[in-house]
Formats: C-alpha cells, sequence, structure tokens
C-alpha cells in the first residue's frame, strides 16, 4: 500500500490551485480538478473543503471575482473582464460581482477606497501555502475513532432519490414499507444510505443519494425499487452519535483531518451510513451512524 501522507495530500490540492488560477476564463468541472489531483471524484470535493477551507465552487468563485476586481482597476472594460472571469455574459458577471462585493463592476471602477468583498473565506489561520494549518474547533473537538475494517458484498434492495439529504426521510419509509410487507425485515436487515455527493458542493437539485435496505440475494423488487450490491473490500469506518444533522461536521473531520494524515486514499465509490438505530423512536442525541469510505488497498 502506498502511504499517503499529509504533505502529499496537499501538494495535489495545490496543483488544482495553481491550475484554477491558470484557467479562470474556461470552465473548472469537478471532474477535471479531481484527475488533476488524483483523487476520486466522489471524494475530491470533501478533500478539497478539508484543506482549503472553503468549497471548490466557492473558491473558485472568489478567484474569478478577485481577478475581475484587480482588471477593472487597471481599466480593463467590464465586458473583456466578465469573459476573461469564465462568466459567459457581463449580466450574470454583474449579478455575481454585486454580490460579492455589494456595488456592480461599473460602480466599483469609481469608489476609492475599492470596496471590500462582502463574501470572505474562512477566517481560520492559513500555511505558507495558502491551505488550512488547522481545521474549526467544531470539527476537531469531535476526533472520531476510525477503523479499517473489511467488508464484503451486501445485497440491497434500494430507491434512488434525488435532491436535499434531508428530504430522504419518506423515501426511507417508502422501502422499509416495502420491506415489511414483503417480509424481509429480519434482525439481521440493515438500514443504509449512499450519498454521491457533497451537499455543500452541489447544487440541491442535483444531489444523488439511495436508500437502502439489506435483502436476500434471490428477492425480488417492485417499480421504483432496484436491487443492487454494496461492493465488499476495504472500508474506514467512524461511529458518530447525535443528530444527523451533525453528519458534516463528521464528514469534514474524516476528510480533512483522519484521511490525509492517515496514510489511506479513498477509493473510486460513494460513501455509505449504516443506521443502528431509527429516528422514528430514537432521540436525535442518541442516534447511532455508521460511516463508511471505501478505501483503495
Amino acid at each position: 500500500m502506498k502511504h499517503t501522507t499529509e504533505q502529499d495530500y496537499r501538494s495535489r490540492v495545490l496543483k488544482v490551485l495553481q491550475h484554477i488560477g491558470n484557467h479562470l476564463d474556461t470552465p473548472l468541472s469537478l471532474e477535471t480538478l479531481a484527475v488533476i489531483a488524483n483523487f476520486s471524484p466522489y471524494h475530491f470535493h470533501r478533500i478539497f473543503r478539508g484543506l482549503v477551507g472553503e468549497t471548490l465552487g466557492d473558491y473558485i468563485r472568489r478567484q474569478r471575482l478577485e481577478h475581475a476586481a484587480r482588471s477593472l482597476r487597471r481599466g480593463e472594460p467590464v465586458l473583456t473582464t466578465a469573459l476573461d472571469s469564465g462568466y459567459e455574459s457581463p449580466e450574470s458577471f454583474s449579478r455575481a460581482f454585486k454580490t460579492f462585493y455589494g456595488v456592480s463592476p461599473t460602480e466599483y471602477i469609481g469608489l476609492t477606497p475599492a470596496p471590500e468583498p462582502k463574501v470572505t473565506r474562512s477566517n481560520m489561520p492559513l500555511g505558507p501555502d495558502g491551505l488550512l494549518l488547522i481545521l474549526p474547533p467544531s470539527i476537531r473537538s469531535l476526533n472520531m475513532n476510525v477503523d479499517i475494517t473489511t467488508l464484503k458484498d451486501i445485497p440491497i434492495a434500494f430507491i434512488r432519490h434525488t435532491g436535499a439529504y434531508t428530504e430522504i426521510g419518506p423515501v426511507f419509509e417508502r422501502i422499509v414499507g416495502w420491506a415489511v410487507t414483503n417480509g424481509h425485515m429480519r434482525d439481521d436487515t440493515m438500514t443504509l444510505g449512499r450519498y454521491y455527493d457533497d451537499p455543500q458542493s452541489v447544487t440541491v437539485d442535483q444531489l444523488r443519494s439511495d436508500a437502502c435496505i439489506t435483502v436476500p440475494e434471490d428477492s425480488k423488487t417492485e417499480k421504483d425499487i432496484e436491487r443492487g450490491i454494496v461492493p465488499g473490500g476495504l472500508y474506514a469506518k467512524a461511529q458518530f452519535k447525535g443528530p444527523y444533522t451533525g453528519l458534516q461536521n463528521a464528514y469534514n473531520f474524516l476528510y480533512g483531518t483522519w484521511m490525509p494524515s492517515s496514510g489511506r486514499e479513498a477509493a473510486n465509490a460513494p460513501s455509505m451510513e449504516i443506521y443502528i438505530n431509527s429516528p422514528w423512536d430514537t432521540p436525535p442525541e442518541k442516534l447511532l451512524t455508521e460511516i463508511y469510505i471505501p478505501l483503495k488497498s
């Protein structure tokens, strides 16, 4: 196994920052940048946020608008500045600029001193390379125990959900109800969630997730319920106790602190959650969630 160090992670993210800085006028997709960093697209956005302190989208937007502001102060026309900053039209550029600086590009040109951005990045201390030295206290304080475990293939039935992760509850109710009706709820049955996107980096309407339940291999499904397999292999496993709203900090810890210092690297597959108890009969502060991140062997 290649022992990936924190410095290696930082160097790979710095390559991405350099690429972004040199290509602000071109499309910058998650997939392209993940290839440059040699990280799985499933996990790159979370690693990026853990080391940079802001989402990939926010970072690109800030770099483009700060570049635009410098261009405007040098006397570049608004149209030229908009195109050089990766915007397809002066209108979309002006809207983004006003949100960021509080004034339109034309107004900005005539103001002395120049307005400061209304949207700023994290105030956490940065290293000489521009990356975070430490994570926020709310994330560092988790100090989660992480185990490396090997799973066998897990047969599942699932329903795909597109939209906010917080709205997946009725989808779980649907698949659990189907399992009960068809006699698939046993003592060893597990309820799982698969989450393909980072909710802080992807727009709500594009978030993809699966509400899953383990089933016998010969079970039959119906309508919108699909059969699948959670592939076996090596996983990082951590247990989080508390309301589901706190899971984001748990992921931030795993990708921003544990993963870079672990000598491990995430495989090209989505993360998974196994729900040990149920929100229907358990207080939020006592909910137990096992997080599984697939690892390269």
